[in-house]
């Protein structure tokens, strides 16, 4: 590696040619670094994510001004954390609205907001609830002429289809699919129905119905992107006490406040039929998802949830779904740098690409649970060991530490996993 790039890919016991530092990685399956697709990065939590093996993270919505430190920070190496990818975030105004970004009225504030984003190198926008949907199909257009993706939330008063119509790159959230289905136009989705309606008639949705063939048709005719943040929507099936499914693997290595909030369920499930309905409904959820894989609708990894730990539960849904261990993997690095737009320098361990490494005990290629077992992480330069950064957050670490440099010691090795 030099200068934070992969400079040789060499068969394992080669010469070294001059390395500065050697690490003997003993045995350990190398990964590249994982993307994180949804995220809303915060200072606090970069070490969760490099300790979890996700070197880029990109941020689908924030404060422009606090993203724009961030970036800053984290590019001249005072901030730890990833990489990140940051999406433009365009709100319309109602008493629904989530204030970041920019929030607009009309057809010639979108234009300006969007010319902001592309000024600033944003390579996407996204498109939330109370968007006017009025104007939704003119702003596309228009950032796809600034040569931006789009992707988002279904506008209130439109379905998936339309957000199809108005030419979206991309779905965000399971939830905003399935509403396509089981929702109307005049379902009030900036409320909590795009949660409960869902979870109440998903249970019952033919997946081999026309109109649900033929959606599925569509998306990969037009290789629209879902980024179906599985793991966030657990909680739809979570009864108030039990604990939510993605962090039953790792509660017992949180501190006590953090084990309690895992038992914390936010949906009103009353009775043993209601449970049992959502349960299913989720499952299908779950399920339908792997029917778009295999249907050749392109799917990417993100969270939207707990840094670092929700990304290897969305992972292991992708297997539930019926992908292999090492398709969920390519989902979370050669999918994320290609809908990134970064697949030169990132996504695939290969000479000249950035060094974003990711060392793992186990084999998480045919068991995606060991892809909780990271034992080492290199991303720009750096060697990070994710057993330090879990004890200084009180955390119980996982796996024990490659027994080679100082933690956060500057590397310029090669690497050979085997």
């Amino acid at each position: 590696m030099l200068r934070g790039r992969i400079s040789a890919v060499l068969p394992a016991g080669s010469p070294m040619r001059g390395a500065v530092n050697q690490i003997d990685a003993a045995g350990r399956v190398m990964l590249p670094g994982l993307f994180d697709m949804h995220g809303h990065v915060s200072r606090w939590e970069g070490g969760l994510n490099l300790a979890a093996g996700v070197t880029s993270v990109r941020d689908m919505g924030n404060d422009n001004a606090e993203l724009q430190q961030i970036l800053d920070e984290t590019a001249n190496g005072t901030l730890l954390g990833p990489q990140v990818v940051p999406t433009g975030f365009l709100e319309g105004e109602s008493p629904y609205s989530a204030n970041m970004g920019f929030v607009v009225k009309n057809l010639d504030e979108s234009k300006r907001a969007i010319d902001w984003y592309a000024e600033h190198g944003y390579p996407q926008l996204k498109i939330y609830n109370s968007f006017p949907k009025a104007i939704l199909r003119a702003s596309v257009a228009y950032a796809h002429g600034r040569g931006m993706r789009v992707s988002g939330h279904i506008p209130a008063g439109m379905q998936a289809r339309d957000a199809l119509d108005a030419g979206f790159d991309e779905i965000q959230h399971i939830n905003q699919v399935m509403l396509n289905f089981v929702g109307s136009p005049a379902t009030e989705t900036r409320t909590l129905e795009r949660f409960v309606l869902p979870a109440e008639k998903v249970a019952a949705l033919d997946f081999e119905a026309p109109v649900v063939r033929k959606f599925i048709a569509r998306l990969k005719q037009r290789q629209t992107v879902v980024d179906a943040t599985l793991a966030t929507f657990a909680f739809l099936k979570q009864k108030d006490g039990d604990i939510n499914e993605p962090f039953v693997a790792i509660a017992s290595h949180m501190p006590p406040d953090v084990q309690r909030a895992f038992h914390v369920g936010e949906m009103k499930i009353a009775d043993a039929a209601t449970l049992q309905r959502y349960e299913k409904s989720y499952a299908k959820m779950v399920e339908f998802v792997g029917r778009l894989y295999r249907a050749g609708v392109p799917l990417v990894a993100g969270t939207d949830e707990l840094a670092g730990f929700t990304m290897q539960a969305e992972l292991e849904l992708l297997v539930k779904a019926g992908l292999t261990p090492a398709q969920a993997i390519q989902v979370a690095t050669r999918n994320g740098a290609r809908y990134t737009r970064t697949s030169d320098e990132r996504g695939a361990i290969s000479t000249g690409k950035l060094a974003d490494l990711v060392l793992v005990d186990g084999e998480p290629t045919e068991r995606i649970g060991d892809i909780r077992k990271v034992a080492a992480v290199i991303t720009r330069g750096y060697l990070v060991y994710p057993r330090e950064i879990h004890q200084a957050l009180g955390i119980e670490p996982f796996v024990a530490t490659v027994p080679a440099l100082q933690a956060l010691a500057p590397v310029s090795s090669n690497i050979a996993s085997q």
